[in-house]
């Protein structure tokens, strides 16, 4: 595995693990932190997780998972250094990820808030 890093930022709540099996045949887990991480939570990048991941890694995940929605989407980006990465992720934190949770007062077309039981008090 290589030393160089690149820096992934990632708006995904819970991040995502990437699992690489090198030509040995051995699993290697990397976990790209997600919104719920420290890193994004403790505004240090607001609106995206932070992870350094090997070279290696982050390759061999663009070429097996560079066309999926969350890459095309912007949810899982690299930047060249890490003002333009803050930068980057300050500027999409306010977009939708599709992992929102409902507002009960405004749960969504074709949807009613749900009454409030009748407790017998």
């Amino acid at each position: 595995m290589a030393t160089d890093t690149v820096t992934v930022y990632c708006k995904l709540p819970n991040g995502l693990r990437y699992v690489v099996i090198d030509k040995d045949g051995a699993e290697h887990s990397h976990i790209f932190h997600g919104l719920n991480h420290s890193s994004a939570r403790l505004g240090i990048v607001p609106g995206a997780g932070v992870t350094h991941v090997p070279v290696d890694i982050w390759a061999a995940f663009m070429k097996e998972r560079g066309t999926s929605r969350a890459v095309k989407n912007g949810l899982i980006f690299t930047a060249s250094d890490a003002s333009s990465g803050k930068a980057k992720a300050t500027e999409r934190e306010k977009e939708k990820t599709g992992f929102e949770g409902l507002d009960p007062n405004k749960p969504g077309p074709g949807l009613e808030k749900a009454p409030k039981p009748d407790t017998g008090h």
